[in-house]
């Protein structure tokens, strides 16, 4: 299926009560070289196309 715009929906609201957590958690992952970016939308569209993401 070819997907015409990106979506992003909001985070969960736990995810907004827990910032410090998910910060240390995306950077281990970021400092394993298991996850890219971070990247703003537009520049991710650049790499990849449209996209859907998910809370």
């Amino acid at each position: 299926t070819k997907i015409d715009v990106s979506f992003t929906p909001d985070n969960l609201n736990s995810a907004l009560a827990f910032t410090d957590i998910i910060d240390d958690y995306v950077q281990e992952e970021i400092d394993l070289k298991r996850f890219s970016g971070p990247f703003t939308q537009e520049e991710l569209e650049a790499k990849i196309g449209k996209f859907r993401s998910s809370p």
